[in-house]
């Protein structure tokens, strides 16, 4: 049917509307009440007017349609009026549109309560205008929107004040009509964006350094409380925003278009903060490690810090630091590589707050780099130790990275051993360095450096308690170091029954009684005469600082000038290759105490010095790396072993590669290889502890 007679009248209110648009009428001045009753019965009329069952909606279709088609060129005028200055006049034409909207509804209410209810459809009393009003009037004007808030922010940034609301009027239609400032968010991200670029671009052309970092900082503030004026606006204008103790979490933001600014604005200027950083690693670290720029960090960090994206885009920036500072590796001195650590731990701690995703990118790549096999782990655990005593808090955090730590260990007890038979320990130091691996490590090496340090310990009263009883006897004084048997890795074997000069011999018939007198239980000495300490004086003016076995050597001169190794063999009954190596000792020292004819070592004559000189001669023994090596690769297999058959006790059954990384996971912080696993359990599957099936292994009980 033909509605188009009984619709007139309505239509009329429509071109009213328009006319109020163009500024020619005033709409509510040309309607009366009365005619919003006769307009509801028309529309009434035409809704109910058809008896076909089938066509029983074709008069409310007709109105609805009818409706959406004038409200459509309603705003199609409106759109037009403020394409100028669409902000401005925004503002004047929402308050129209909403008034005869709403002035609408009562006439058009009939097809809200039956034909939009039945079919779902947006509804006139508020949803379909204001979907209509958001698609014409601001959707179809979005660029000159942009244009218009452009300038607008552009006035706030240079004068920073706050002139006018516009803005945030036009925030709250937008959020009035669709429940969301999505459509202002994006202009403002939009224009915000080609300011930050544009003003970072101004920037670099005439700052650089410190004076650019500070710059873009003053810029940031700025653009935090511009922002924050737009978005909680009820704080007041931007001069009034106080950013002492602020956190945007508390500020009830229910959009994220201020954290996306930031985010950008991070990412336009810190992110060349860090650039000038990374161009230089060592000067551009000490500039980020000024108490200014961490400070700076941690401002941002904590006024960002619960935006997860911003965290992570923090953390890949951070990695690509740590990265860059760490590329050369190999090629850093050690001191200088232990510096860089501690400082990037600072960063974190002071301008990070010890944030979790951030510590845990500084540890993977601080793990990878030290593991890597273009670095040499074991060089770079030979030159940890070297330094440990410098640093022990960083030290300690890097023997965590240390895959290989069954040969740190070794490594490390073998140079506390030496150290203290050399008297080089600070035992202070040394329990303090115990004390925070017994917090990170359950492993027979803790148990063997406490015994060591016990020695250590137990040798300085024995020492005490010797040399009072050494003194009642009117001797003269000398230190032992009792070291228990089976710990020390540097004594394995020991001279006995050896024939010592008189000059040597009394004190260790001393030390024998003393000892016996001290302990009368069945405990036994021996003696080690590579180690230890002795001081010899030759031609007055000379002292040789040597190991007691080298002195054994030395004293039989005072014999004959002359030995070979047979006859010095069979007077101290000590081994043939201990007496050449310790006879090569002396040979290869630059003062030439004597020279080799044929088979016979001869003792030279060395000339009186007017000052007393000290010479130190160490006794030539093979080196022990490879023998550790070994130890540690096989330790690592056993290790290997039976972390695979405790994990196949648990499981009973595993796929290969289930079991491959479960092990690997469990045995990372040991070193244990693919290869080496791999190869382990090959060796439990002959040992018949687990048996091959299918894919994978049973365990074998």
């Amino acid at each position: 049917m033909d509605y188009s007679k009984e619709i007139k009248d309505i239509e009329y209110y429509f071109d009213l509307a328009i006319l109020d648009v163009k500024g020619e009428i005033k709409f509510e001045e040309k309607v009366k009440m009365q005619e919003k009753i006769n307009a509801y019965s028309i529309i009434y009329q035409i809704c109910i007017s058809n008896l076909d069952i089938d066509k029983a909606d074709d008069g409310a279709i007709f109105c609805y349609e009818f409706y959406k088609r004038k409200m459509k060129e309603y705003c199609q005028e409106i759109s037009k009026q403020i394409k100028e200055e669409p902000l401005n006049l925004l503002n004047k034409f929402y308050p129209k549109f909403k008034f005869f909207y709403k002035w609408l509804n009562t006439i058009f209410c009939y097809l809200d309560r039956h034909y939009i209810k039945n079919n779902d459809l947006p509804d006139i009393k508020k949803k379909l205008p204001h979907e209509i009003f958001f698609d014409t009037v601001l959707r179809e004007n979005k660029d000159d929107f942009c244009i218009n808030c452009n300038n607008q922010l552009s006035q706030i940034r240079i004068n920073y004040i706050y002139e006018s609301n516009m803005i945030i009027k036009g925030f709250e239609i937008v959020k009035e009509l669709t429940n969301s400032t999505s459509f202002f968010d994006d202009i403002v991200l939009e224009v915000s964006n080609k300011y930050y670029k544009s003003k970072k671009s101004i920037i670099k052309e005439t700052l650089s350094g410190l004076k650019y970092l500070e710059e873009s900082k003053k810029l940031f503030d700025k653009e935090l409380k511009l922002l924050l004026s737009l978005y909680n606006h009820e704080n007041g204008t931007i001069e009034n925003l106080n950013l002492e103790n602020l956190n945007l979490e508390n500020l009830n933001i229910d959009n994220t278009c201020i954290i996306e600014c930031l985010h950008n604005y991070l990412y336009y200027f810190y992110d060349e903060e860090y650039d000038l950083i990374l161009d230089n690693s060592n000067d551009g670290l000490n500039i980020l490690l000024k108490n200014d720029k961490i400070t700076d960090i941690k401002y941002i960090y904590n006024l960002l810090n619960y935006s997860q994206t911003i965290v992570q885009y923090m953390s890949n920036i951070f990695l690509e630091f740590t990265q860059k500072l760490l590329r050369d590796f190999n090629k850093i001195n050690f001191k200088d590589i232990v510096v860089i650590i501690k400082r990037l731990f600072e960063i974190v701690e002071k301008g990070f707050e010890e944030d979790s995703i951030i510590l845990t990118t500084l540890k993977k790549e601080i793990e990878k780099v030290i593991n890597s096999p273009a670095n040499k782990p074991q060089s770079f655990i030979k030159s940890l130790i070297k330094y440990f005593k410098d640093n022990i808090a960083v030290s300690i955090i890097l023997v965590k990275y240390i895959h290989e730590k069954d040969y740190f260990f070794e490594i490390y007890l073998a140079d506390l051993e030496t150290r203290y038979l050399t008297g080089k320990v600070d035992i202070l130091i040394e329990e303090e360095i115990l004390d925070n691996f017994k917090k990170e490590y359950r492993t027979n090496y803790i148990n063997k450096y406490q015994t060591i340090l016990n020695d250590i310990k137990s040798t300085k009263l024995f020492n005490q308690d010797f040399n009072e009883f050494l003194f009642d006897k009117e001797d003269e004084v000398f230190n032992s170091k009792i070291l228990t048997s089976g710990i020390w890795s540097t004594i394995k074997d020991y001279e006995k029954d050896i024939i010592l000069p008189q000059e040597l011999s009394k004190y260790q018939v001393i030390m024998e009684e003393y000892y016996k007198f001290k302990y009368s239980d069945s405990r036994k000495i021996n003696f080690a005469h590579k180690h230890g300490e002795i001081i010899l004086s030759y031609n007055e003016n000379l002292e040789i600082k040597t190991v007691p076995l080298i002195g054994i050597l030395l004293l039989l001169f005072n014999e004959s000038s002359k030995f070979s190794i047979d006859e010095i063999v069979n007077k101290t009954k000590l081994s043939s290759d201990d007496v050449e190596n310790g006879l090569n000792s002396i040979l290869n020292h630059p003062k030439k105490l004597i020279t080799k004819e044929n088979d016979f070592y001869l003792i030279n004559e060395i000339e009186k010095n007017d000052k007393l000189e000290t010479i130190e001669i160490n006794f030539l023994q093979e080196k022990k790396e490879i023998q550790i090596k070994e130890k540690v690769d096989n330790f690592k297999k056993y290790r290997t072993e039976a972390c695979l058959v405790n994990i196949m006790k648990r499981q009973e059954y595993l796929e290969h590669n289930e079991l491959v990384e479960k092990v690997s996971e469990k045995m990372k912080q040991w070193g244990s290889s693919i290869e080496l696993i791999e190869k382990c359990i090959e060796n439990l599957v002959e040992k018949e502890y687990i048996e091959k099936k299918d894919n994978g292994y049973n365990y074998c009980p």
